[in-house]
């Protein structure tokens, strides 16, 4: 719901002129591209070395590859 207010200012016509961004990590789902209007959306890789670790079956763990998302209007 948070991330849709925030979707709801870049997409504001009325922001025009306003420097605005938000990242967030991309899970593949079109969430953001399927609101993003006239927005750019800039993807990049990332590997989670803290927090977001992969447990591994030996149980030991290792960094979680994901990638995250940049998005601005301007």
């Amino acid at each position: 719901e948070m991330q849709q207010d925030v979707i709801d200012f870049l997409n504001d016509s009325t922001q025009k002129g306003a420097y605005a961004m938000m990242s967030n990590r991309d899970v593949g789902d079109n969430f953001f591209e399927d609101r993003m209007g006239e927005n750019e959306i800039v993807y990049f890789d990332v590997t989670y070395t803290a927090g977001r670790r992969k447990k591994n079956e030996d149980g030991t763990h290792s960094a979680k590859k994901a990638r995250e998302i940049l998005i601005f209007c301007y």
